[in-house]
């Protein structure tokens, strides 16, 4: 092996080992679901990376798909490993290459973020959580609102839900989203979500 490979092997392996990195690719691996090769060409808005500020604390919301059915608030989590955890319980445990450590509830971090989004509107529209495994290991014998990304599109497709969004309504929701994102004070950087383990993965 040359020394340039050496380097360039040692900087590979630092980034794909940074939690920040792992998120990043694996919220970029949702965002190719929702284009129209995958997709398909049924309207739909999507926004990436919000952050929102409340009494508990500063919150990153990974995903929000404007959909007729509802706004779907996706939570991604790209992490190595077998994951375990229920729907009842806040701990849960991820472990990978014979170590092992806790893992926040994805599922009770997304029941915030869909309170966020809540409030936003006023309660005015359904607003549904999703917690999507891009690693395809989600813990076993769990349900709604869990899924593998392999899942992901008949999940939301197939979603039992009653609203109807017109495309009117669809647009001004993503606008709304949209000029926040513009206008949102809050730095990356000095996101803290409170309520997420993070010092492993994402």
């Amino acid at each position: 092996i040359t020394y340039m490979g050496l380097v360039f092997w040692t900087v590979l392996r630092s980034i794909t080992n940074n939690p920040q990195t792992k998120g990043a690719f694996g919220e970029m691996i949702v965002t190719s679901m929702f284009t129209s090769k995958f997709f398909g060409e049924e309207e739909r808005y999507l926004i990436n990376d919000l952050y929102f500020a409340d009494e508990t604390g500063t919150h990153q919301i990974d995903h929000v798909l404007i959909y007729h059915k509802g706004i779907f608030v996706i939570e991604t989590k790209h992490i190595e490993g077998t994951v375990c955890g229920d729907l009842e319980h806040k701990d849960w445990m991820v472990i990978n290459k014979g170590r092992q450590y806790r893992l926040y509830s994805p599922v009770v971090q997304n029941e915030t973020h869909v309170k966020v989004i809540n409030e936003f509107f006023d309660n005015k529209y359904k607003v549904f959580s999703i917690v999507v495994f891009t690693k395809e290991n989600k813990p076993l014998n769990i349900g709604d609102p869990v899924v593998n990304f392999s899942e992901l599109k008949n999940y939301i497709i197939n979603y039992p839900s009653d609203e109807n969004l017109s495309s009117e309504v669809m647009q001004d929701i993503y606008l709304k989203l949209n000029d926040y994102k513009k206008n949102c004070t809050i730095k990356k950087e000095e996101y803290v979500d409170v309520l997420h383990d993070d010092k492993h993965n994402k």
